[in-house]
Parts: structure tokens; C-alpha cells; sequence
């Protein structure tokens, strides 16, 4: 069974903003390696070294937390905000433009093995707050965020092509909004917590209550 969003909590960002707002693309999650935040931080750096205004926040603390502050070389446009209060998730994601999910199955062994084995929630609730998600063409992301529908599918650790992608987005705000919204409606349909409660409260009772058949 999927994961999915309080779609009540997370809502849509601002279509509108002021007049400072710098464009903010941001990643959640604990800072393992499979997470691919490394890989954020190098793509973030090649686009600020190209000129591109943008904002980048990294919002959590795990294990690769210390490596990849160092690997932000101290640029004032990445910022960290170490491990956050679930409560303050919502108004943090409704202050980004893009989010970002470029999961790395080949820095964890158990996934290189099994598969992709789970529907981060992180993905669902960017795409309840109408975020255009980037994230990584993997099974079963790729079920979930949609190529140019909810978003962007890059391959697993090209840095180069997830700062393609990043950058197609700041450069179009129209086509990111779009891909928001969709992104947005179809957690409402298909990844809500009630669509998420009700598909455990079936397996459950399929489980307790016996068939006829068993009788």
C-alpha cells in the first residue's frame, strides 16, 4: 500500500508572490546516502556557478549531514536547516517552487537488491502543496510522479541531468505551476491519508474477517 499526504495540512503554495520572492527549490529527508542528497548539493552548486538565481534548501539532519554542508562550499543560496517539527513542514514546502527527490538505489545495497521497495512520503506531500516534483525514473516513483505530467523523471545519479531539470523549471514558472497543480490533484484522488486508511482498513479485513468460502 502506498504512503500518502494529509492533504488537509499540506496545501497549495501562494500562486502568488511578493515581489522579493527568490525561487526556492527544496529537498526533505534524513541525509542517508540512498537519498541522494549529495547529489542535490552538487546540482545546486553547478547552477548557482552558471548564474542562476535560486535559492536551495535542504531541510533535515542525518548521516551525510557534515559531508554535504562541506560539499555547499558555504554559498549563502544553500541553506540547511538541520531536523524540523512536522508541524512546521507544511508552511517550509509552501515557501519552495520545486521540490526535489533524487533517490540513489545504488548507495543502498538492500535496494540494489530488492527494488525500490517504498512511496516516500516526502514525494506526496510536495505534490499535496501543488510542488512540481524532480525526482528519480525509478519504479515505482515513476508511478507516482509522471513525466511532464506531475513533474520531472531524471536517471539516478546524473547530476548534470538534475540540474537540467531544475533549471527547465526556474526557467518556466508557468509549465511548473502547471505541473504542480496536476501533481496536487492527483494525491487528492490517489494518495490521500483517506485513500491511504481506507485501502489498509480492506486488506486488514481481509485478513480478520473470514470469507464464506472458510466457513
Amino acid at each position: 500500500t502506498p504512503w500518502g499526504a494529509d492533504v488537509d495540512r499540506f496545501t497549495p503554495r501562494p500562486t502568488q508572490r511578493p515581489p522579493d520572492h527568490q525561487p526556492t527549490v527544496v529537498f526533505v529527508g534524513s541525509f542517508r546516502a540512498w537519498h541522494g542528497v549529495a547529489h542535490g548539493v552538487k546540482a545546486a552548486r553547478l547552477l548557482l556557478e552558471q548564474g542562476v538565481n535560486a535559492r536551495f534548501l535542504f531541510v533535515g539532519h542525518g548521516p551525510e549531514f557534515t559531508q554535504v554542508t562541506q560539499l555547499a562550499g558555504g554559498h549563502p543560496n544553500i541553506v540547511f536547516t538541520g531536523a524540523q517539527p512536522y508541524a512546521a513542514m507544511p508552511a517550509i514546502l509552501a515557501s519552495a517552487d520545486i521540490g526535489i527527490a533524487p533517490f540513489d538505489t545504488h548507495a543502498h545495497p538492500a535496494l540494489q537488491a530488492a527494488g525500490f521497495f517504498w512511496s516516500p512520503l516526502k514525494i506526496h506531500e510536495y505534490m499535496a502543496t501543488a510542488l512540481p516534483v524532480i525526482t528519480s525514473d525509478i519504479t515505482p516513483l515513476n508511478q507516482i510522479v509522471r513525466h511532464q505530467h506531475e513533474g520531472l523523471l531524471v536517471p539516478e545519479a546524473d547530476v548534470p541531468a538534475l540540474a537540467e531539470a531544475i533549471a527547465t523549471l526556474l526557467a518556466d514558472p508557468q509549465r511548473a505551476q502547471q505541473l504542480g497543480a496536476a501533481g496536487r490533484e492527483r494525491v487528492v484522488a490517489h494518495y490521500s491519508w483517506q485513500q491511504h486508511c481506507a485501502e489498509l482498513e480492506h486488506i486488514m479485513q481481509a485478513i480478520v474477517v473470514p470469507s464464506p468460502k472458510s466457513t
